[in-house]
Order: structure tokens, then C-alpha cells, then sequence
């Protein structure tokens, strides 16, 4: 069993529930295998519980989501979700990204569940337990290359810093952009808005 020490206070074990291996296992078997009040992600045909995320975490992302989904509803671009939110990528890879955006054009992805493939943007916010899989030569990041999510954002509260990758035609994510602070930062995926990771943090 490996373990995280994601502070001096705590440590935690991220851990593959055993006998949970099946590589092709479908989004439905999967969901009926865990339990809804366990957070678990199905990568590699395996069922990993995952930790729960630190509070600086969770501030951030809605932060994050809050800000999105009003451009996003204003401008009627999609649709952003939230965790736990279920992104079935492929036969034995189901990831929970912290938020994600579908653009108006494919929402029929979206089912009362789960998204079925890709979303258009995965953004997932850093924490000491998970940051080795969501950075580059992490599982999660190579996951969501091979699916084929065109747009991949990493959010590190402790630095206030977002990093902006793209998939580029040969399917590897390459990193365009790197903002930190007070930073402004205007996705083309979301024309008119203007981002600056000092506006997610905590204020008070």
C-alpha cells in the first residue's frame, strides 16, 4: 500500500481496492462496483480511492468552476461541471477532473450520470496527494492526451499559478502558457474572458 503525506498532520493512503482489476470494464459495471460515497477513479482497469482534497483545494476550485460557468451561461458556450463529476475516457479509464467544460456543440456527451469521452477542458487543481498524476509524466495527464481533451488547465493554489496546456496534432500536450498571480491570461476557447489565478484565491 503506498502512502502520501499531504502535510506534517496528516497522511493518508491512496490505495487500489483489491480484487478491482478488470482492464475492459464498462462505465455501468464500474459504477455499480463502488460506492457512491467513496471517491474513486478507475485508471488502468484498477479502482483507486482517492484522497479527499485539501480545503485550499476545494476554494480554488470553485473559484475556478464560479468563474467559468458564469461566462460560460452568459455567452451560452456549454456547459461546466464540477467533481464528482464521472469522465468515462475509454474502457478502464474513468477520471474525475475537478472541473471540466463541454462546449455547446457536443453536450449530448453529457448524460444524467456521466460524460461519455472527452470533455473540451479539464481543469484539475493541485494537492499534495494527486499532483504526480495530474503534472506532466503523471498517469492522469498521459490519460487525457490519449483521449484526446484538446484543452488541459493545472492550477497549483500554493504558488496561485496556472499552467495552460494544448493538445497539439500529433496528440501530445504541449505547455502555451504559464500565469501566475495577478497575471492576465484570455483563453481563446473562451473569447472575451480575462484570467488571473490572484482572483481564485481565498480572501479572506
Amino acid at each position: 500500500m503506498d502512502t502520501t503525506v499531504i502535510s506534517r498532520d496528516v497522511t493518508v493512503a491512496a490505495r487500489v481496492r483489491p480484487g478491482a482489476r478488470r482492464n475492459l470494464w464498462t462505465y455501468a459495471a464500474y459504477a455499480a462496483a463502488t460506492d457512491e460515497d467513496e471517491r474513486t477513479e478507475l485508471i488502468d482497469g484498477e479502482v483507486r480511492v482517492v484522497p479527499s482534497p485539501l480545503t485550499i483545494h476545494q476554494d480554488m476550485a470553485l473559484s475556478v468552476a464560479a468563474t467559468l460557468r458564469t461566462h460560460v451561461r452568459r455567452h451560452r458556450l456549454g456547459r461546466v461541471l464540477i467533481a464528482p463529476t464521472d469522465v468515462a475516457l475509454a474502457p478502464g479509464q474513468t477520471l474525475v477532473p475537478d472541473v471540466l467544460f463541454v462546449a455547446a456543440a457536443r453536450v449530448e456527451i453529457i448524460t444524467a450520470t456521466h460524460v461519455v469521452g472527452p470533455p473540451d477542458l479539464v481543469v484539475e487543481v493541485l494537492s499534495p496527494g494527486t499532483a504526480a498524476n495530474d503534472l506532466p509524466g503523471g498517469r492522469k495527464f498521459a490519460l487525457y492526451a490519449q483521449a484526446g481533451v484538446p484543452h488541459y488547465w493545472v492550477i497549483d493554489p500554493d504558488s496561485v499559478e496556472l499552467r495552460v496546456f494544448t493538445l497539439d496534432a500529433a496528440g501530445v500536450y504541449v505547455e502555451t502558457g504559464s500565469y501566475r498571480g495577478g497575471e492576465a491570461y484570455e483563453p481563446p476557447l473562451f473569447p472575451g474572458l480575462t484570467l488571473r489565478p490572484a482572483d481564485w484565491e481565498q480572501s479572506f
